[in-house]
């Protein structure tokens, strides 16, 4: 019970905690990976797919929160947790506008 489920972030030792991917990039993308999935993905994205109901076919745990990547943020936000906005967009009361 020490590492998060894939679709969760976070270690899950010394009482830590699994946030959803959801919840960690600010509720703007519902699929987060390590960097290096990240990367494993950019190759040969077929084999290794990013769709919510398909990541657990090839990603074995969840990320650490120092190692996750937000994917396809949304709502016009951008980054690792999507956490700026696009150029052109600004930040108002928590939306991208």
């Amino acid at each position: 019970c020490q590492r998060c489920r894939p679709g969760f972030v976070g270690s899950a030792l010394g009482g830590g905690t699994c946030l959803t991917c959801r919840s960690f990039c600010r509720h703007r993308a519902d699929v987060c990976v390590s960097r290096a999935e990240l990367e494993r993905h950019r190759r040969d994205p077929r084999r290794y797919p990013l769709e919510p109901h398909l990541i657990h076919t090839w990603v074995l745990e969840g990320p650490s929160e120092a190692q996750a990547v937000c994917v396809n943020c949304q709502n016009n936000s951008v980054g690792d947790r999507c956490d700026t906005c696009r150029a052109g967009y600004f930040m108002l009361d928590g939306t991208c506008t």
